[in-house]
């Protein structure tokens, strides 16, 4: 739980940022596909990565590669806030599994984001990106 608890806040970190291109907040609603992690690409998995996101009833739910977790968020002062939300906990091959390590990691490192022409960029303290997101 604690390490759930580490990477909702990350999320959380990050999606309380402004879009860099304008002042407006940045538009992340509907399901977004993990297109590279840590300037990787990414390569086929037991399930597609991605981050959704359900602004209506503030809930996002995420696919690592191998195993699914969701939760519900607040946003509230420019910064959101995410619940404990359950993951699986299923095994699969082994390149499948890196991703999902590599996805966990990046989503930990999240510090901020932007939005333009449909990718979603995750930045880290340094603004480097950590993962990019297409829109689907």
């Amino acid at each position: 739980m604690k390490t759930m608890r580490t990477i909702m806040s990350a999320l959380a970190a990050m999606l309380g940022l402004s879009a860099c291109t304008s002042n407006a907040a940045i538009d992340l609603a509907g399901e977004w596909k993990v297109t590279t992690i840590n300037g990787n690409k990414v390569p086929e998995t037991l399930k597609e990565p991605s981050l959704s996101f359900n602004m209506a009833e503030k809930t996002f739910s995420g696919v690592t590669g191998v195993n699914i977790y969701n939760g519900d968020f607040k946003i509230d002062n420019g910064g959101v806030t995410f619940s404990d939300g359950p993951m699986t906990k299923m095994m699969a091959d082994s390149v499948s599994m890196a991703v999902e390590d590599s996805y966990m990691k990046a989503i930990a490192s999240v510090k901020g984001a932007s939005v333009e022409n449909g990718t979603l960029t995750l930045k880290d303290v340094n603004g480097n990106a950590v993962m990019t997101l297409k829109k689907m």
